[in-house]
């Protein structure tokens, strides 16, 4: 049976989620979008289908953790509804060393702390030369331009390409249509990005600064503090149960 129906609204936060990532917090489920100079989330009760929705603000710019949101974003998120706050983290760090966390008030978006070792993440997030600067058909700035070498996901990996024009358009497109990028790889030929984010788009993988793992992150209910693991994707027999925590206080 059915208990609900519920239709979202455009101009509802929920409603302009794009591919929105899911977790299961208590008897709620919440969606939340990929990283873009913040976050939006929204929790909606899995019994009446009310909705608690917020945007989660962009750490100050300069310091650790906004670098590393800007180079590749989000790794895990966590939610603790007692607490009333967001935990984030970043991809794993080379030799699974802590990545930076950051917490959220849930209630205002607000930046409560960031959390990061010494050195963590990379050096500045990357920015457009004057010769890769170019502005997109809505007025914001795209991050790369012509001839620049990249890597795009293409629904199950990542692969290595070379950037060969801006707002590309297809034939068939509807007016206002187009992708930020046409890329030409080796292996794929010609691509297109229909997003310009880190996780469509990015720089070559660095292996002196990223470690290809999955991460996990986990709010103690019972101290104040934040688990992050990683566990390498790629281990060989020897190494399988090689794998990292970090309990981190906040």
């Amino acid at each position: 049976p059915v208990s609900y129906t519920k239709i979202w609204q455009p101009g509802h936060l929920l409603a302009d989620i794009l591919e929105p990532d899911e977790l299961s917090v208590d008897d709620q489920l919440m969606l939340h979008s990929m990283w873009s100079d913040g976050m939006a989330v929204c929790l909606i009760d899995s019994g009446t289908g009310n909705d608690r929705t917020q945007w989660l603000q962009s750490p100050p710019a300069g310091g650790a953790a906004r670098h590393f949101l800007d180079d590749r974003g989000l790794g895990a998120v966590a939610v603790s509804l007692d607490a009333d706050i967001v935990c984030g983290c970043g991809v794993a760090l080379k030799g699974l060393a802590q990545p930076p966390v950051v917490v959220w008030d849930l209630s205002t978006g607000l930046v409560l702390r960031e959390i990061a070792a010494s050195g963590a993440g990379p050096s500045a997030a990357p920015q457009p030369t004057s010769e890769q600067a170019a502005v997109s058909t809505d007025g914001d700035q795209l991050r790369f331009g012509v001839g620049d070498l990249v890597e795009c996901w293409i629904g199950s990996r990542w692969e290595s390409g070379r950037i060969v024009r801006l707002h590309y358009r297809e034939p068939d497109w509807s007016p206002g249509r187009s992708a930020p990028y046409q890329i030409l790889t080796a292996r794929s030929g010609l691509i297109y990005a229909l997003r310009d984010h880190p996780r469509s788009v990015r720089l070559p993988r660095s292996t002196d600064v990223y470690e290809d793992a999955d991460v996990q992150l986990a709010i103690h209910p019972g101290r104040a503090c934040v688990m992050v693991g990683l566990l390498p994707k790629e281990v060989s027999a020897r190494d399988a149960q090689t794998m990292a925590v970090h309990v981190i206080d906040m």
